[in-house]
């Protein structure tokens, strides 16, 4: 017997309370052919003698299971006489051994197989096998269940050292460290798998076992390698991360190569093992050499070569150097490893014992959820061996408590109540189905589809025959609308039964039905409802009740049940805007007799056009008889922009009313008319003002050449010309609006090619509109009727308000107008915020717009005719900052979106698409 195999058994027996004799060999206990066991040593038997197992070979080989089987099945009663109370035993076999518990005398066990009849696993000879903590499991008792026996590698990898105590390699007694986990058979279930162990049989040699120095090497280096991952050798010097390098000091390759786990290691061991072996494998104290061999130890060069990657393990780990791999750190990884251990052999060893129950199931799942927390310094290997062993565990499960609860739920009471009841309850087992099979899944989820379909088959029924019953008339309707809504507060949460579905298929086919036969009594009603407000709100309330679902509304049905109502609601606008033009017409009769009615007096004259008089019509209100050659602006600079504004073809031009030109264009134009048309200014017109400085703060330079200069003081003085005062006051909304946007026309004209020729430009145009300007109220005329549409479209411009449009004959009601009597509908302010803000995104310079994005819209304030005042939104867009949200706000003016202010620059008025705007005032985003 070598010194590791002798080393080994005196461990065990260390552990078992007794020592060896050293007299002859124990009696013969048994024997079969060429095989025998003889008795412990001296006849001592102690609390686990050692039996020795002579024979061809060792009898733990997978080809001599039978003559191990014979053996298991007499040795109890061999040992019931020569040694009456012991109850296990070690058998020793070659190089390995295996520890063997009894059975009690009188238990029957020659029909079950080895590993189901005694947990006894292999251990080696010598060692080398590492210990791991572990709950022992008591043996099966004669009428559990026999379970398959694991192949070898799996009973090697089960195996349960014997207690014993280690000797340190200082010489120091060390205290045992845990045995390994057994696998115990499993409880609890007519049918498992065995239970893996974790337990790992390293396949590292001893060091204690190499005979000269270049073996030592060779032993340590196979043990440094052994960390690596992969089937490639790693190439020399490779850094790998301290984590991976810290599985060398779990307890199986320690015990394999140090016959000593770390934790129970001293300093003055580990500094004597670096000094002695490591340090001359690293070539760091080499042989010195002899007269008989003065050449260098080659293989010991080679060897330094190879263990220089790890220099800084060893001295960290042997030496106590600082760093991650230091002995503190070490020593709390292996604690912490040994608990994980324990923890995924308990986590298993209680699935085996677990019975077949669903809380059962449940506390196995909540184990298999947890254990990447709790195995989290465990290989991937370990933890997909205990996921799949758990995953098995609830695969064996599932079917079980499947049917169980199939069974149960055959019990429930026919009704609609009991399914509500029976679909709450499936989707709870839902993960118990997830375990099952495809096949298996799909036969419990028919059987569950033709339970439901039972249970609610006789009230669904009657309820279809009720909806079969009701009549194609305008009452009907309202039945078949009451049927609706008892039939969803009965069958909505049972939607996804075939039968409720069919069942809604059936209401959609009666629904046709009845609705198609009462529409010609419908719209014999509206059509006798007189043209008045309150009567067509009645009606429109009254068909709202007939559709009183959402869906509903978005159908053919609702359209055609709709179409008479809008036809009286366009005979009522007709109506309205008849009226409006009967008072616009007195209106003018009255202030013309007026005039007429006044004492003769001086007159001022046209100058330069169409002879003087009164003007052709009041503000708002369009002028009669006006043609494309009532405006003159043939040959001007912007002659296309100011034909525009005349005929109120707003879409045709190309700029908004905050750009820097429109707002020059606004103001040159009251200066042209207050100097040239003073006279045709209402009584109560305003001096137009200006800004003028009166102290400027000046700094100069240690030269005296001036640095920079700037206005300390403003005063607001007149110019001593006249505007009207309503044109006057929307100039200076434009004049506000130009000023909180500075920076971005400052920006618009610095990011351009050549920025100086852009200012050139500005200064060009601002030079030509003031020209155009000039000629304008020259060439028309101050009392002309084309020069005042023309100022009156200029005005609505710049309140970015729909125009009088050359041609329209008098007023005229807009979509976004209510008629009297009849509540404002809104519209569709979803999809007009997103083409909106999907519009101005256009001219943004950093962020990207998501489209589709815009949601959480509300109508936050509205006006006095119940028109939105201010509508609210969010939106999604891309920055600097990644994905952000971002929020708007629309205000609304006369009910026409008039400004939009965006989250980052919420005091700036962003000007809305004026195409848009046009649209949704005639209505489009009006829901069909």
């Amino acid at each position: 017997m070598d010194s590791a195999v002798f080393a080994g058994v005196l461990v065990a027996a260390l552990a078992a309370g007794w020592m060896p004799l050293t007299g002859a060999p124990g009696a013969e206990l048994w024997r079969e052919g060429a095989w025998a066991v003889e008795g412990p040593p001296g006849g001592q038997c102690g609390s686990m003698p050692l039996l020795q197992v002579k024979g061809p070979g060792s009898i733990l080989e997978p080809q001599n299971a039978p003559i191990l089987a014979n053996l298991e099945k007499g040795l109890p009663a061999v040992m019931a006489k020569a040694c009456p109370n012991v109850r296990e035993v070690i058998l020793v076999s070659g190089r390995t051994r295996r520890l063997m518990r009894l059975a009690a005398p009188g238990t029957e066990t020659a029909h079950a197989p080895p590993a189901a009849r005694s947990p006894s696993a292999v251990i080696p000879a010598s060692p080398s096998m590492a210990g791991s903590p572990s709950a022992a499991t008591p043996p099966p008792t004669a009428a559990a269940p026999a379970t398959p026996e694991p192949p070898a590698a799996a009973q090697n990898a089960g195996a349960e050292e014997a207690p014993r105590r280690r000797v340190s390699a200082s010489g120091g007694r060390a205290a045992a460290p845990p045995p390994a986990p057994v696998s115990a058979p499993e409880t609890g279930m007519a049918s498992a798998s065995a239970v893996p162990s974790l337990s790992r049989r390293s396949d590292l040699r001893s060091l204690s076992s190499a005979g000269n120095i270049e073996d030592k090497c060779e032993v340590l280096l196979n043990w440094l390698e052994s960390s690596k991952t992969g089937a490639a050798p790693a190439v020399n010097y490779r850094y790998r991360p301290p984590a991976e390098q810290m599985g060398l000091f779990r307890d199986e390759p320690m015990m394999a190569v140090f016959n000593s786990t770390y934790d129970r290691t001293e300093n003055r061991w580990r500094l004597e093992q670096y000094e002695k072996v490591m340090s001359r494998c690293m070539g760091m104290n080499p042989s010195r050499p002899t007269p008989f061999n003065r050449d260098p130890n080659r293989k010991l060069m080679q060897y330094s070569q190879q263990f220089e990657q790890y220099r800084q393990l060893l001295n960290q780990a042997f030496l106590g150097q600082p760093g991650p791999l230091e002995p503190t750190n070490i020593t709390r990884y292996v604690q912490q490893v040994r608990e994980q251990t324990s923890w995924a052999t308990q986590a298993m060893s209680s699935a085996a014992a677990a019975g077949t129950s669903r809380s059962s199931f449940d506390r196995i799942r909540e184990q298999q959820q947890s254990a990447a927390t709790q195995m989290a310094l465990l290989s991937g290997g370990e933890r997909s061996q205990v996921a799949d062993y758990l995953g098995r565990r609830q695969a064996e499960m599932a079917p079980v408590i499947a049917e169980e609860w199939i069974r149960d739920a055959s019990s429930a009471q026919k009704g609609a109540a009991s399914a509500k009841v029976l679909q709450s309850s499936h989707a709870g087992i839902v993960p118990v189905l997830s375990t099952m099979d495809a096949a298996s899944r799909t036969t419990f989820e028919e059987r569950y589809r033709r339970l439901m379909e039972s249970l609610i088959a006789e009230p669904l029924q009657a309820e279809i025959a009720k909806l079969q019953s009701v009549p194609a008339t305008l009452p009907g309707v309202l039945q078949m609308t009451a049927w609706k809504a008892t039939f969803d507060a009965t069958f909505r949460d049972l939607r996804g039964v075939a039968s409720v579905e069919a069942a809604g298929h059936e209401f959609n086919q009666a629904r046709v039905r009845i609705l198609a036969g009462a529409l010609p009594a419908w719209m014999q009603e509206v059509g006798a409802i007189p043209v008045d407000g309150a009567a067509i709100t009645v009606k429109r309330r009254e068909m709202e009740t007939l559709f009183p679902a959402r869906e509903d509304r978005a159908s053919a049905q609702f359209t055609q049940y709709e179409t008479p109502l809008r036809a009286k609601e366009d005979q009522l606008r007709l109506k309205v805007e008849a009226e409006m033009r009967r008072q616009q017409q007195e209106a003018q009769a009255a202030a013309l007799a007026r005039q007429q009615a006044e004492p003769s007096a001086p007159r001022p004259q046209a100058t330069g056009g169409a002879p003087g008089g009164s003007l052709a019509g009041t503000r708002g209100k369009p002028g009669a008889g006006l043609a494309e050659g009532s405006f003159l602006a043939k040959g001007l600079h912007n002659e296309g922009t100011l034909a525009s504004l005349y005929r109120g073809d707003f879409l045709k031009i190309g700029f908004d009313r905050d750009e820097l030109g429109f707002v020059d264009m606004y103001g040159q134009y009251l200066l042209s008319f207050g100097r040239q048309c003073g006279a045709y200014l209402p009584a109560n017109k305003v001096e137009m003002t200006r800004q003028r400085c009166t102290a400027e703060m000046v700094t100069r330079n240690g030269y005296g050449v001036e640095i920079s200069r700037y206005c300390t003081n403003w005063v607001t003085e007149g110019i001593g010309v006249y505007a009207d005062p309503e044109m006057y006051s929307v100039k200076t909304q434009l004049d506000r609006l130009a000023a909180g946007d500075a920076m971005r026309h400052v920006g618009r004209v610095l990011t351009q090619r050549d920025p100086i020729a852009g200012v050139m430009a500005m200064a060009g145009n601002a030079q030509a509109i003031q020209a155009d300007m000039e000629d304008v109220v020259q060439q028309n005329g101050c009392a002309s009727a084309g020069l005042k549409r023309f100022e009156e479209n200029l005005r609505l411009f710049a309140m970015n308000q729909q125009p009088i449009r050359l041609g329209e004959t008098g007023p005229r009601l807009s979509a976004i107008a209510p008629l009297p009597g009849i509540p404002f509908r809104d519209q569709n302010y979803i999809k007009l915020i997103e083409d909106l803000v999907s519009e101005h995104s256009k001219t943004w310079a950093m962020n990207r717009y998501l489209r589709g994005s815009v949601g959480g819209v509300s109508v936050a304030s509205r006006d006095p005719q119940g028109r939105p005042a201010k509508v609210v939104a969010n939106y999604t867009y891309d920055g600097f900052n990644g994905r952000s949200q971002g929020s708007v706000s629309v205000k609304f003016t006369e009910g026409v979106p008039e400004c939009m202010y965006f989250h980052d620059f919420p005091a700036t008025c962003r000007t809305p698409n004026r195409a848009i705007v046009a649209s949704y005032s005639d209505g489009a985003y009006q829901e069909k």
